[in-house]
């Protein structure tokens, strides 16, 4: 997987949820478009530049614009899938993502969710819906890339638990968070839970607060509002140099050079 950062814009020509029938195929052909498909149920056999895939419920096959496809059905189980056809505008013009070309999402209820609602946006074609379409394709993207970046992990796992801290330090960043709270709030013994959240975060939970707190500062910084002290008394800091200190870790800046490199035009 590449660490260059992902900045692109779909443009989504062609979406169906599909329940195949027996005979269903795609002949032989070379796209002009990039094709995502989700097998929500069934199994599928589709051939990639000459390299055969046999998918099965929970599978998801990505194939590069300008690759040769070819699909079919399996009759005794036929296929239901989501499938997406686009290409891609903006400043990353983006031959291939980095998605490997299949692979096995694990079972999440809020992803089948996603996929459903935007079933329905692109059925209903309301006013402005294909900005709606886009959203909720990036949206459905972000979740296939987290979960790329992470199935060499032999057991990719979320905790509510976890998930709870994390939103108690989103919403408290600005003040001193002490461990007995966060602790209480999910009713986990300290040592426990502060191992459990670097386990599945690769954080400690303070590592993980002051990163919040140093991106919510650039953010503060960029809009030219504030000064370096203001700002670091807004996240959570009291001592000054402390807060330069982390901040230039993280950012590899100095906040005041931040402050004039971001600003907000």
């Amino acid at each position: 997987m590449s660490k260059k950062s992902i900045v692109l814009l779909p443009d989504i020509h062609y979406f169906i949820e599909r329940k195949a029938s027996q005979s269903w195929k795609i002949k032989k052909d070379k796209i002009d478009f990039h094709d995502l498909t989700f097998i929500y149920k069934g199994r599928a056999r589709y051939i990639v530049n000459g390299v055969s895939y046999d998918l099965k419920e929970g599978d998801l096959i990505y194939i590069p614009k300008g690759s040769t496809r070819e699909a079919s059905t399996d009759t005794d189980e036929k296929m239901h899938s989501f499938a997406f056809n686009f290409n891609i505008l903006g400043p990353d013009d983006f031959d291939v993502l980095p998605l490997p070309i299949a692979m096995t999402l694990p079972r999440d209820p809020y992803f089948i969710q996603l996929l459903r609602e935007f079933n329905i946006v692109w059925l209903e074609r309301k006013r402005s819906y294909k900005l709606k379409a886009v959203g909720l394709f990036l949206v459905i993207l972000h979740h296939i890339y987290t979960w790329a970046s992470t199935q060499n992990d032999p057991s990719p796992v979320v905790d509510n638990r976890v998930e709870k801290i994390k939103e108690y330090i989103l919403e408290n960043y600005h003040r001193k968070i002490s461990k007995e709270e966060l602790s209480d709030l999910v009713q986990l013994h300290p040592v426990y839970m502060g191992s459990l959240f670097r386990k599945l975060t690769s954080y400690t939970i303070n590592e993980y607060t002051q990163r919040i707190r140093i991106n919510k500062a650039c953010d503060i910084l960029s809009t030219g509002e504030y000064s370096v002290n203001e700002t670091a008394l807004r996240c959570g800091f009291d001592d000054i140099f402390y807060f330069s200190k982390v901040f230039k870790k993280i950012t590899g800046l100095s906040p005041s050079i931040w402050g004039k490199t971001a600003k907000i035009k």
